[in-house]
C-alpha cells in the first residue's frame, strides 16, 4: 500500500501543492514580463536605429545589393518596417514583399499571403510570387495551421542606404571590441 501511494502523483497534498507551486509560476511569469515591458517603454529615434541596425546585423540581407531581411515573427517585421521608414524614409511603396513557406502548404498560399499582407494592410498584389521551399519536414507539427512561413522584404533603390547600414553595423562592432 505504502508503495502504491509513493507512485501515486495524486496522493495526499501532491497535488495541492502542484497546483500551487503551478499558479506562483504563471503569477512570476507574468510579472517579470510586466516588468519587462514596463522597463522597455518608448523608443526615441536614435534607439529605433539603433535596435534596427542590431536587427539588421543578426537577420538581414548582408551579400546582395539591396537592403532587406527575412523573417516569420509578424512582430519582427513590424519592427524592421518601422526601421526603415522612420530611419531611412522608406514607404510601404518602396519596399518589395515575397512569402517562402514549405510546398506542402501550397493548397493554403492565399491564406499564408493574406496573413502577411493583413499586417500592413496592403493588398495581395502587392506580393510577388512565393517562392516554394522543396525539403521535406521531418518534424510533425501539433498545428500546422499556425504555418504562415517567412516574410522577406526587399527596400527598392536601397544599395545606398545598404551602405550606410553596414556602417552602423561597423560602428556597433566597434563599441562592442572596445567594451570588451
Amino acid at each position: 500500500q505504502l508503495e502504491k501511494q509513493g507512485r501515486d502523483p495524486l496522493y495526499g497534498r501532491r497535488l495541492e501543492y502542484a497546483q500551487k507551486q503551478r499558479r506562483d509560476r504563471i503569477e512570476k511569469t507574468e510579472k517579470l514580463l510586466n516588468e519587462g515591458v514596463t522597463e522597455v517603454g518608448g523608443l526615441s529615434k536614435r534607439e529605433l536605429l539603433l535596435v534596427g541596425t542590431a536587427l539588421y546585423w543578426a537577420e538581414g540581407y548582408k551579400k546582395d545589393s539591396q537592403v532587406g531581411l527575412g523573417s516569420s515573427d509578424p512582430e519582427m517585421i513590424k519592427l524592421y518596417v518601422k526601421w526603415l521608414t522612420v530611419c531611412f524614409g522608406y514607404t510601404l511603396d518602396d519596399l518589395l514583399f515575397r512569402v517562402t513557406f514549405n510546398e506542402s502548404h501550397k493548397y493554403r498560399e492565399q491564406e499564408i499571403i493574406e496573413y502577411w499582407a493583413n499586417l500592413f494592410s496592403l493588398p495581395i498584389n502587392r506580393f510577388q510570387k512565393p517562392f516554394y521551399q522543396k525539403a521535406v519536414w521531418k518534424k510533425i507539427y501539433d498545428n500546422p495551421n499556425d504555418y504562415y512561413g517567412v516574410l522577406r522584404i526587399r527596400a527598392r533603390k536601397s544599395s545606398d542606404s545598404l551602405r550606410k547600414i553596414k556602417g552602423y553595423i561597423e560602428g556597433l562592432a566597434r563599441i562592442v571590441s572596445s567594451v570588451i
